[in-house]
């Protein structure tokens, strides 16, 4: 019989030792023998088990899953719909998060960031963050949120902050729908800038900027929101957006 090491198994297999050595630990393959030296030595039904198992991972099935199938009872097998059934999940998961990937890209291709301009705004909902969700105006209470179970709020998309310009006063949002929101923003002609920002006193320093360059007299309110799914791309930095409108609040 014909005998192969580990090395040889790997290089024919394209996996690393490290791999191997894992599928051993595991128990899901044991070497033919072992030589007086001490190497581990294959022949041809351990590398059809290592192909196989090398096939199911691709497939995208867990070791564990793999280990109960070859372990289990004689003759249990993996179908090939239950196999493709994964497959199919993994595709849809991918298309998911290639949508959300052009997406967001469109958004980042878009910003024109330190910039004032003039947008269009569709209407907007927010519904405002529970005080007991927070630490202070903005900052949200990691700890109450873990406990909270029917909060319909999702920590890494964006969070509004309507700033009251008449007392400077903060109420944190977060983006909800028509049928359930507790102020409507509505659609119109806003000015905008989007900025990078690694404190708040850059924050600030951004805003005071944007009052003297927006264009509208005397508004009663002002909006700031985190992009945070733009700013995943930038390290130690947020991007932020401030907007100004002609329009109201409801």
């Amino acid at each position: 019989m014909t005998y192969v090491t580990s090395g040889e198994v790997c290089q024919l297999l394209n996996i690393t030792k490290y791999a191997l050595r894992h599928y051993i630990e595991q128990d899901l393959v044991r070497p033919a023998k072992i030589a007086q030296n001490g190497y581990r030595l294959f022949d041809e039904k351990e590398i059809y088990t290592l192909y196989q198992i090398i096939f199911l991972k691709k497939a995208g099935f867990s070791l564990k899953d793999i280990s109960e199938t070859f372990l289990g009872k004689k003759g249990s097998t993996l179908s090939y719909q239950e196999m493709l059934n994964k497959v199919e999940k993994q595709l849809q998961e991918l298309s998911e998060v290639k949508q959300r990937l052009e997406h967001m890209q469109s958004i980042q291709n878009s910003l024109q960031l330190h910039k004032t301009t003039i947008q269009d705004r569709p209407i907007r909902y927010l519904k405002q963050i529970p005080n007991h969700l927070l630490k202070d105006e903005t900052e949200l209470d990691f700890k109450q949120i873990v406990h909270q179970k029917e909060l319909d709020l999702s920590l890494f998309e964006e969070r509004y902050y309507v700033i009251n310009l008449q007392d400077n006063s903060t109420i944190s949002y977060y983006v909800s729908n028509e049928h359930d929101y507790d102020v409507r923003l509505d659609a119109g002609s806003y000015a905008v800038k989007s900025f990078l920002a690694g404190d708040e006193e850059k924050v600030i320093e951004e805003i005071d900027t944007f009052l003297h360059e927006a264009p509208f007299d005397q508004p009663s309110y002002m909006i700031l929101y985190e992009n945070v799914p733009v700013s995943v791309t930038y390290q130690d930095l947020m991007v932020y957006t401030v907007e100004q409108g002609a329009g109201n609040r409801r």
